[in-house]
């Protein structure tokens, strides 16, 4: 856990669990949130509007999508009345978010935009080059911070893909590699190396802009 107050939770996804969907595994609908709950039957209250009381949820909501090979932050709404906020902020791209990914190769420039369409709609990616790191398998990987200005599935991925560089370990839009077992354990080519790493949002109660940061 991040961050945790009355109306909202910030949490570390690890990667590799589902955030929805209809199995019983992901994260959505798992009994994993439930710490993190508000105590039956409170009332909140809301500083800007002394007259509501807003309802907690039986167990806090997912906000919104983060890919189940995704790990990082991931917003949590505790009362209904947030859901409903914070749903809308994202919905309306009041958010502003930052990844990480490990690229294959070497991109050549350090920083640039990237916008081209998605399944027939705009999307904007900005990007800017960490460092360059040598590798005896692809000669060169290059880290990352990606900050999307839209919100399309798969959006990072297919945009890397697009540039000639997928995220290292993307078995969708990435190389098709051989596996390479490591002793019985998962092959190191397998884990999607791509991160959640900040987010700034309005606060539901407040509307105060708050940054949160993945611990590193």
């Amino acid at each position: 856990v991040i961050y945790s107050d009355l109306y909202l939770a910030i949490i570390d996804k690890p990667q590799g669990m589902a955030v929805q969907g209809g199995e019983n595994q992901t994260l959505g609908r798992s009994d994993l949130l439930l710490p993190l709950a508000l105590k039956p039957g409170t009332k909140v209250p809301w500083p800007t509007q002394n007259s509501i009381l807003d309802s907690a949820l039986t167990k806090p909501r997912v906000c919104h999508r983060l890919d189940a090979g995704t790990g990082g932050i991931l917003v949590l709404a505790k009362t209904r009345v947030a859901e409903v906020k914070l749903k809308q902020c994202f919905a309306d791209r009041a958010c502003r978010k930052r990844y990480r990914a490990l690229l294959y190769g070497k991109l050549p420039k350090q920083e640039g935009t990237i916008e081209a369409s998605l399944s027939g709609k705009p999307a904007e990616t900005h990007y800017s080059v960490l460092r360059y790191v040598r590798s005896l398998d692809f000669g060169w990987l290059t880290l990352i911070d990606l900050r999307p200005v839209t919100g399309r599935k798969h959006q990072l991925r297919r945009h890397m893909q697009g540039m000639g560089h997928a995220i290292y370990g993307d078995q969708r839009y990435g190389p098709k590699l051989e596996p390479r077992p490591n002793e019985g354990s998962e092959d190191p080519h397998s884990r999607l190396c791509l991160w959640a790493m900040e987010i700034a949002l309005p606060h539901p109660s407040t509307g105060e802009y708050k940054t949160f940061t993945l611990p590193s």
